[in-house]
């Protein structure tokens, strides 16, 4: 673990700014650095999937639980059409893009199609891509990287073969991982992908001691919320612990951004949530964990009576809690949950290696006293100033 003050001081002059939760920036990040695939294509074939790659980044916050991905036809160094997969359940970006074409009376015949993620082969809330692409004149295509689920998972591959496209896999095949990290881990993982979020003071507390009335010291600034608000917009569900609900009543919503409102989890092992607290206003769907027990089981079924959106979960508390949040997250089709703690919560996924990156911001306030921190964790990919707070990013080195 890293100091919080060393941390500062190693890096305070080495800030730059990236635009943390965009994940185009990050693909393009790794490329600089020398992540992409090596292998023959064109500047050309290059430059048609950096594109697909950078309008698919679009759909963030909107496509879960399916990935984010975009698509681009050219030919003869034209891209001719383009389209990304906009919200779920609405046409995915192969189809986007044959549909613009055919709008614009392109004829296809020797256009390559470039498409960020394998073509699908089954029929979901839409047709399969793979058949609308083989119904075409197109004669290349182009895959940055292969689906990971087992209902497609290279089978597109084959079936575009045998309708006698050629058919080329890799390009800039790490980028569009990065870009749906969240997919990938959903798939390969059989969990969530996981954000752990929390501010602390410059000499390491998240919170100073203070009464129940008192509120809780503001650590950053107004632009670092904004961007909090933005990251949760983009994920399917937002956690915090007993103390967070109790002490800070948080709305855990997306007030000051646009963008649905992930689900509210927290963490409430006596059900001692007051009448009047944030999450119990209906305002976002809600989800309440508590210690089982017929007491509480009698309590849980009166508040969900009377609050709209609210569903609550008896868990054992004897056992891993951290475990069993994220395999109940998994089993609701949610592909990504962000941690904004508090301290023991936070460590407790840490302790179990339960986390993808870890976003941390260190204020310029000193507290003197006070909750410290969960401790700063190995993984440092970068830090930059938002105003007077630094911000950190972190990605899990284990996994």
């Amino acid at each position: 673990m890293m100091g919080a003050r060393v941390l500062v001081r190693a890096l305070r002059n080495a800030m730059r700014f990236m635009a943390l939760g965009n994940a185009w920036m990050l693909a393009t990040f790794a490329a600089k650095i020398g992540r992409m695939k090596e292998r023959s294509w064109s500047a050309f074939d290059r430059q048609c999937m950096a594109r697909a790659l950078e309008i698919s980044a679009r759909g963030l916050g909107h496509t879960s639980p399916n990935p984010m991905v975009g698509a681009v036809i050219a030919r003869d160094g034209v891209i001719l059409s383009e389209g990304y997969h906009a919200r779920c359940g609405e046409a995915h970006a192969e189809v986007m893009a044959l549909r613009l074409a055919r709008q614009r009376g392109i004829d296809l015949a020797g256009a390559t199609m470039y498409v960020t993620l394998e073509p699908c082969t089954h029929t979901g809330k839409t047709p399969p891509c793979c058949t609308a692409i083989m119904g075409t004149a197109i004669s290349r295509v182009v895959i940055a990287t292969l689906d990971p689920n087992p209902k497609v998972n290279g089978g597109s591959v084959s079936r575009l073969e045998g309708a006698g496209k050629t058919v080329d896999v890799g390009l800039f095949e790490r980028e569009a991982q990065e870009l749906n990290r969240r997919f990938f881990t959903f798939q390969k993982r059989r969990r969530p992908y996981i954000i752990l979020k929390w501010a602390e003071s410059a000499d390491g507390f998240i919170d100073s001691r203070r009464s129940a009335t008192e509120p809780a010291p503001w650590l950053s600034n107004n632009r670092c919320r904004l961007l909090v608000h933005k990251w949760r917009a983009e994920e399917g569900a937002i956690l915090v612990g007993t103390n967070t609900l109790l002490r800070d009543n948080p709305s855990l919503t997306t007030r000051h951004w646009h963008g649905a409102n992930p689900l509210r989890i927290a963490i409430d092992q006596e059900l001692s949530i007051p009448e009047g607290a944030q999450l119990l206003d209906g305002q976002a769907p809600t989800l309440l964990v508590y210690e089982e027990s017929e007491e509480r089981r009698a309590r849980s079924l009166e508040l969900v009576g009377k609050v709209e959106g609210l569903e609550l979960v008896g868990m054992d508390f004897t056992g891993d809690v951290a475990t069993a949040i994220v395999e109940e997250v998994y089993r609701r089709g949610i592909d990504s949950l962000i941690v904004e703690g508090g301290a023991q919560l936070l460590q407790s996924f840490m302790e179990v290696g339960l986390w993808d990156e870890a976003r941390v911001f260190i204020g310029p306030r000193e507290l003197g006293d006070g909750t410290p921190g969960p401790g700063l964790p190995d993984g440092l990919i970068g830090g930059w100033e938002v105003g007077d707070t630094l911000l950190y990013y972190f990605r899990n080195s284990s996994l």
